[in-house]
């Protein structure tokens, strides 16, 4: 640069092209904004749930019951909204989900304890016997196949056999097989879900509660 001449605003200092004070002063705010923020990650990050403190083992209880109940939500929805007959080949897919997600936090073990006693007692009895009824087909009908429950027939070839209330009907040309066991009914499901959604209620304002109380 010739001595005397005035320096353009993109030479900037010492006649570098893009190298003006206005950028190098940008950068360290950037640079300091970015240390900054990465120390409040660090201080602000997840915080580990202690398996030694009974607190923290029963909050994580309520939480992943939570998760359960919101799965058997979610199921028990979309049965009602897609699902028009038992026929319906998603319909038992959904329902064994339905039914084992509410369930499986009321199934305690040492380790691993049930949800408190007061999310299996209900002032409403229509949802205390959905409750009960739950439990019994998760325990005999779903996750597992109790051997005197669960009945399997076989329909002998040449068996007439009708469908649709009477619409259809066909002759069996090999022998087929029925099953005849317990289940909920699609006219039960809104019950169901109002069911998760009283349950969902109570648990989700009970975990708020534990969080603050243990994490202020």
């Amino acid at each position: 640069m010739e001595r005397g001449r005035r320096r353009t605003p993109k030479e900037g200092r010492r006649g570098h092209p893009g190298r003006s004070l206005h950028f190098s002063r940008y950068r360290s705010i950037v640079s300091a904004t970015a240390s900054i923020a990465e120390r409040r990650w660090v201080m602000s990050g997840p915080i580990e749930l202690d398996a030694a403190n009974p607190r923290h083992r029963a909050l994580k209880r309520l939480i992943l019951g939570r998760k359960d109940i919101e799965a058997a939500h979610a199921a028990i929805t979309y049965v009602i909204q897609e699902v028009k007959t038992l026929q319906d080949r998603m319909w038992e897919p959904l329902n064994c989900a339905a039914v084992i997600c509410y369930s499986r936090p009321f199934i305690g073990r040492s380790k691993y304890p049930a949800l408190p006693k007061k999310y299996s007692e209900f002032s409403e009895k229509k949802f205390l016997q959905m409750h009960k009824d739950l439990i019994v087909l998760r325990n005999s009908f779903v996750a597992h196949r109790d051997e005197t429950e669960n009945k399997v027939l076989i329909i002998p070839k040449g068996t007439e056999v009708s469908w649709a209330n009477g619409k259809g009907k066909g002759i069996v040309t090999s022998h087929g097989d029925y099953t005849q066991s317990r289940s909920l009914t699609l006219a039960s499901y809104p019950l169901f879900k109002a069911l998760c959604e009283f349950q969902l209620a109570r648990l989700k304002e009970h975990v708020r509660h534990e969080k603050d109380a243990l994490f202020p």
